[in-house]
């Protein structure tokens, strides 16, 4: 059974939309940080090799216009792997909406552009950028409590030497509203990268799972 791949990104969900108990409103932005650990599964031509690691995040969330939001994130996985390294570095930046569900609950949609870059053994490192989509739901659970759910998926692109891939994640997260700008989150993310041609022996895939802890500033 295949691990989920590389969570990384971003605890943009867990923590990313808070509940306030004295407001129904989202913050304005906020700014994110968590860590976590991390376990991998690559695949190609039959032949697997599965790790574990750690993965750091970053986000940041600024509401430029009313309901108009700019998301940015950054994470870094990095994989043991039979006694190798691998790393993957995630950088996604995000332009779209926030909307409300009641007075409580939030979604928002945004067009989003993912860059990646893999480091493999031996020094070798692949990049994979595209551009996608990302959305996501908030909602509450009690006082303080919240959880989410964010979904991801970018467009199929090609890598320089002509082979396909194509990447997705999904995410859930449980937080709680220490203060009315300070919260902690606890998230679950897979990150998948799927990639067939002459170069891969028919398919490879790329799964990483991570379980992450984090801390907000929200504004």
């Amino acid at each position: 059974m295949k691990l989920p791949l590389i969570a990384a990104a971003l605890t943009l969900g867990l923590i990313s939309t808070c509940a306030f108990a004295d407001s129904p409103r989202d913050p304005d932005g906020y700014l994110t940080l968590s860590a976590g650990a991390a376990s991998a599964e690559l695949s190609n031509g039959g032949l697997s090799n599965q790790g574990s690691g750690e993965t750091l995040d970053a986000a940041l969330r600024l509401e430029v216009l009313p309901r108009l939001i700019l998301d940015a994130s950054y994470d870094h996985t990095f994989i043991t792997r039979s006694s190798n390294y691998n790393k993957l570095d995630t950088e996604v930046a995000g332009l779209g909406y926030l909307g409300s569900v009641g007075k409580e609950s939030s979604w928002y949609a945004e067009g989003v552009y993912s860059r990646n870059v893999i480091s493999f053994d031996a020094g070798q490192s692949q990049t994979l950028s595209a551009p996608g989509v990302k959305g996501g739901f908030r909602w509450p659970m009690g006082h303080k409590w919240y959880s989410t759910l964010d979904l991801g998926a970018m467009i199929p692109a090609k890598f320089g030497n002509g082979d396909k891939f194509m990447q997705a994640e999904v995410g859930a997260g449980l937080g709680y509203q220490v203060t009315q700008h300070v919260g902690i989150g606890f998230n679950l993310d897979e990150h998948a990268f799927l990639s067939s041609g002459s170069n891969t022996a028919g398919s490879a895939s790329t799964h990483v799972f991570a379980a992450t802890l984090g801390i907000g500033w929200y504004w």
